[in-house]
């Protein structure tokens, strides 16, 4: 018999990790020697994925757990306000056929839905594939390839990151929707990089066959190019992720000259969906007074299905039950796109969104 449930012992957990390690062909936790690496995982977590384990679902039958996901819950910043996400990692399945991973899904959403988390988000390795649960495209990134010559040479004295730099992260990110609110065990594996600083902002890097690869920022654009060019001096190129809406002016200012070309690749930092809907709108904050009614369809979360009106009044948006015609007709991941990126209108205005490093 196939059953679906949320893990109830470190035992049923390190099993869902023993999958994933089949399904990715990869022991993504490193382990020499498994035993010990789980206790130590165990005794002392390196990430809130470890920190949460509890919170894993897994899919079982008689011959034990053969799919599983991860929820991990983060505090996020969206419109100034301190809310929740529910992160989902870890997806795996070792047997076909089977409804696993939709009944493993379906589990964790509505466990959210029932904390009254507003968002989910994931790194998909395939856009349609998670689109079928909901989830959808919105927040971009550019990764940037520069070469190290662009910049000038600033020496540069510091070297470790240091607890100022943990509160300028947080209230940098605040002006960021779906930024992450980090904590210390979110910088666990940036504590052995090297940093640069410039007034209050901050890069952190290492260094890979003679290329910078910046691991995390704390910037503007007004602040940009003085961190880089306090970065060292290598013979090769220096690799940042930077959200969508930086330009290349804003960054370097030659760009033409063969040995300064950068180059840029553009594409989705991952997908968002809505889990509470209710949560969610409480969170919208329009500047003027309006109304959208929307047909609202979502196969997994049965409370989010229905036809609300949306109504702004005094910069707050109230979720309105009962009428019988509509606007528009949406699915949960068309909504969600609105959420995440907006579409100018006075309920869902364009808004900066930014997950500046992996959570």
């Amino acid at each position: 018999m196939i059953s679906t449930k949320t893990v109830t012992s470190w035992k049923e957990f390190t099993e869902s990790r023993k999958v994933s390690y089949k399904a990715f062909k990869n022991n993504i936790d490193g382990f020499k020697d498994e035993e010990k690496g789980f206790e130590e995982m165990r005794t002392s977590p390196h990430h809130r994925s470890i920190q949460q384990w509890d919170k894993t679902v897994v899919t079982a039958d008689e011959e034990g757990v053969f799919a599983s996901l991860q929820p991990i819950y983060y505090p996020i910043n969206y419109n100034n306000i301190t809310t929740s996400m529910v992160g989902i990692g870890a997806v795996c399945c070792i047997k076909k056929g089977t409804k696993a991973i939709h009944d493993c899904f379906f589990l964790a959403l509505n466990d959210a839905y029932a904390k009254k988390v507003p968002f989910s988000y994931l790194y998909p390795f395939s856009g349609k594939y998670y689109n079928q649960f909901g989830y959808s495209y919105g927040i971009m990134k550019k990764d940037w390839s520069i070469p190290r010559l662009s910049f000038p040479y600033i020496e540069n004295t510091e070297v470790k990151l240091n607890d100022n730099d943990f509160k300028r992260q947080r209230e940098y990110a605040k002006k960021y929707n779906f930024s992450v609110v980090r904590d210390e065990i979110d910088w666990v594996n940036l504590l052995k990089d090297f940093v640069v600083r410039e007034m209050d902002d901050f890069l952190t890097y290492h260094i890979v066959d003679n290329n910078i690869v910046v691991t995390s920022q704390c910037s503007t654009p007004k602040t940009l190019s003085s961190l880089l060019a306090k970065l060292p001096k290598v013979e090769e190129k220096i690799t940042i992720t930077l959200p969508s809406w930086y330009e290349a002016g804003q960054i370097m200012e030659e760009m033409n000259l063969e040995r300064t070309r950068a180059t840029c690749s553009y594409s989705a930092q991952g997908m968002s969906r809505i889990v509470n809907l209710e949560a969610a709108v409480a969170l919208l904050r329009p500047t003027k007074d309006d109304s959208v009614t929307i047909k609202v369809s979502d196969e997994l979360i049965a409370e989010n299905n229905g036809i609300f009106t949306f109504c702004s009044k005094k910069g707050k948006v109230k979720l309105i039950i009962g009428n019988s015609s509509y606007d528009y007709e949406l699915t949960i991941d068309k909504l969600s796109r609105l959420f995440t990126i907006g579409d100018g209108s006075v309920i869902f205005p364009y808004n900066s969104n930014a997950i500046f490093d992996y959570f």
